[in-house]
């Protein structure tokens, strides 16, 4: 195409204006004219006239000074630093890549000398895997980001935060106000048919047309009123060859949009879908008119055959949760409708994306993906709520299994967030229709026994289980074994083990579901004395259940208490052990025949695991006054062997509390022969440990406060 320039002086926006010409008329004429309008101090004109088209077009330019005056600073540093680390001679010794994260505002001289100074602590920082380096009072943290290449690069990402769509809507509202009124100019003898608003980037972090749209949209409402601006262009440099361009809103698209009648044309749809973002996040009133553009482009087409963009349609599908809440349920449910087949997430075999976000890869390989994405797993947290209604929990069950139905393990995952909704609610479906409750228990099943063996599956799973509390002795047996990969199955060996015997009995008191608790209490039991490393969460699990159990229902203790024993009976396990001694520390008082004698054991076994373990002494962190002194006055005779082994635990770097109470402990023995050798021995152990440690608190040997506290009837205070 051949552009003509009518005006014989060069107008500084030539360079721009030039290439979106080739781009916007580049299909529509061999040849264009186009003109400089004179500027008029008189009145506001617009930069240009295009013969063809026959439009006025006005170019202005959208920056940030104050920013781009940094983050050229920025880059002019690390730019330097970045030259002499790659030409560095130790560089070949950084092995992994390293992120050397900087303020985003630092100074200091960047002469050859003072640059080369500070690249060489950088890499000596970074190959004696420091954490951070200060160079010339500026802090850099060092974080290796990846095994697989070995280099250093620059980046900022703490020390502020930067809002380009702010940024962006501060230098650009002023300036849509200004062009609205230069577009309403008419050229002598000219005729105008469009009125175009050309915007070219020159702010750094304005490379993202989405910030550029939601900076757009905090002035919906001006944007709306300036009738004289009816396409606006965003120009974005780049590196090499021609800038892009991108249509942000025709005057056309937003007056239709604001009426709920949009037109269904290819530019609304990439305009509406682009927008959706923006518009979702300003409020109610915006929502109401998205669902209705949705209803506009959905009527004969899926939203994938309208919508390229994957995460434009995951905010879509998001739209349904606040339709839910607005108690919309039929509208949600054609929602659901549209989405439920889209094809995101792919099916594994075509899956040609980042491997990191392989989220199906990754299940594969034992990881919780911990991110809601993609449009079918964001579509199944609003059949979620679909699920909290009975008159459309079947509904829901109806979708959960149609996205039970994908290979691909991320939608499988996802899936079991409504299903966990549906079983808690699983009796609606029983009165509603028993073969719909039937088709439950089958999906159910058959997810645990052909996908329990992926632990993020698994771990799901059990908050489904958790409401199948009537399960029959091989059902619950099957669940435990194909769930016990994850440690929050304990609740269930708990349940089962202990407590399924109490419920769901006939009159006659037999179980309805021919329970054999022996079975699920020996598999409980099993299962604590399984010292396999797979199984030490899962172990640790339980063990932290019996501590919460009893908190909140301290009369479960004797049903509790012997498989705490159990456990005792099992060598030393931290995760374990740490929970006994919570439960031990908060019943010595009221279960002293059962504690004092787990107390014992559970020191015993640490010692022995302490003696062929020297190494994880350190690791041992106790806190055992309370217990000590609560034994002391009441099993005095047990008392100086325990601080024997406590202080063998502290020579071994083992934390045991704090030393003074222990040692004060003698003066709760009410017997006066016992108190005296008991004080005699703990002065020789408490010698033993100030040699090793001289700072060491002092002990109070003196006796006389302990006496007046005897006769008041307690020796000490427990508490």
């Amino acid at each position: 195409m051949k552009i003509i320039k009518l005006h014989e002086f060069d107008k500084p926006e030539d360079i721009h204006v030039i290439p979106f010409l080739e781009f916007y008329c580049g299909d529509l004429v061999s040849t264009i004219c186009y003109e400089a309008i004179p500027e008029n101090h008189l009145e506001k004109r617009p930069d240009y006239y295009i013969h063809e088209i026959k439009a006025v077009v006005e170019v202005s330019e959208i920056y940030d000074e104050e920013s781009n005056k940094r983050s050229a600073q920025w880059s002019k540093i690390t730019q330097k630093l970045k030259q002499d680390i790659k030409n560095h001679p130790k560089l070949s010794h950084v092995k992994g890549l390293y992120l050397l994260d900087t303020p985003p505002v630092f100074k200091f001289r960047t002469n050859k000398n003072m640059i080369k100074k500070a690249a060489d602590q950088i890499v000596e920082a970074v190959i004696a895997g420091q954490r951070t380096t200060v160079v010339f009072g500026v802090t850099f943290k060092i974080k290796r980001v990846s095994d697989k290449d070995n280099d250093i690069y620059f980046g900022t990402f703490s020390g502020g935060s930067i809002d380009p769509a702010t940024t962006i809507h501060k230098n650009i509202f002023n300036k849509l106000g200004t062009a609205n009124k230069q577009l309403s100019f008419v050229p002598k003898g000219k005729e105008v048919e469009k009125r175009i608003l050309l915007l070219v980037n020159r702010y750094t972090f304005a490379n993202r047309i989405s910030e550029v749209i939601r900076g757009l949209s905090y002035a919906y409402q001006e944007i709306l009123s300036y009738s004289n601006i009816e396409e606006v262009w965003f120009q974005n440099p780049t590196e090499h060859g021609a800038p892009t361009h991108v249509l942000l809103y025709t005057k056309e698209f937003l007056q239709q949009y604001d009426t709920k009648r949009l037109d269904l044309t290819k530019i609304n749809a990439e305009l509406f879908g682009a927008w959706f973002s923006s518009f979702e996040s300003i409020g109610d009133e915006h929502k109401e008119k998205l669902f209705a553009g949705l209803r506009t482009f959905l009527k004969s087409k899926k939203p994938h055959q309208v919508f390229d963009d994957k995460l434009t349609r995951e905010e879509m599908a998001r739209l349904g949760l606040w339709l839910v809440d607005k108690e919309r349920f039929d509208e949600t449910v054609w929602l659901i409708d549209q989405f439920i087949d889209d094809p995101d997430p792919v099916e594994p075999e075509h899956y040609e994306g980042d491997p990191e976000s392989n989220y199906h890869e990754k299940i594969i390989a034992g990881e919780d993906p911990h991110i809601i994405t993609t449009v079918r797993g964001n579509l199944a947290w609003v059949i979620q709520k679909l699920a909290l209604r009975k008159n459309y929990i079947i509904k829901a069950l109806d979708y959960t299994k149609t996205l039970l139905r994908y290979k691909n393990l991320y939608a499988k995952l996802q899936a079991i967030i409504p299903l966990i909704e549906i079983a808690a609610r699983r009796q609606w479906l029983e009165e509603l229709n028993p073969q719909e409750y039937k088709e439950f228990h089958d999906v159910t099943f058959d997810l645990l026994r052909n996908y329990a063996k992926y632990p993020p599956i698994a771990k799901r799973l059990t908050h489904v289980f958790y409401y199948f509390q009537d399960l029959t002795t091989e059902e619950a047996l099957e669940v435990l074994e194909r769930l016990k990969i994850t440690d929050e199955s304990a609740p269930l060996f708990i349940y089962f083990g202990i407590f399924r015997q109490r419920h769901y009995k006939n009159q006659d008191g037999r179980d309805k579901k021919c329970f054999d608790p022996k079975r699920l209490k020996k598999n409980l039991e099993e299962i604590i004395k399984n010292n396999d490393d797979q199984y030490t969460n899962l172990r640790g699990s339980i063990a932290w259940n019996f501590w919460k159990l009893l908190s909140k229902n301290p009369d479960e203790f004797d049903a509790i208490s012997p498989y705490i024993s159990l456990f005792l009976e099992q060598p030393y396990r931290k995760n374990i052990y740490d929970d006994i001694a919570r439960i031990i520390k908060e019943w010595i008082e009221k279960k002293p025949e059962k504690c004092t004698p787990w107390f014992e054991k559970l020191l015993s076994n640490i010692a022995i695991y302490v003696k062929t373990n020297k190494q994880e002494g350190r690791n041992i962190w106790l806190m055992p006054e309370k217990i000590i002194n609560y034994i002391a006055y009441h099993h005095p005779e047990k008392l100086e062997t325990l601080i024997e082994q406590l202080v063998d635990l502290w020579i071994e770097g083992s934390y045991i509390g704090n030393p003074k109470s222990l040692f004060e402990s003698y003066k709760g023995i009410a017997n006066a022969g016992l108190k005296k050798a008991t004080r005699t021995r703990f002065k020789s152990l408490y010698s033993k440990m100030k040699n090793l440690n001289p700072r060491l608190v002092q002990v109070d040997w003196k006796e006389a406060k302990a006496e007046k506290k005897a006769e008041l009837g307690r020796p000490f205070d427990l508490d």
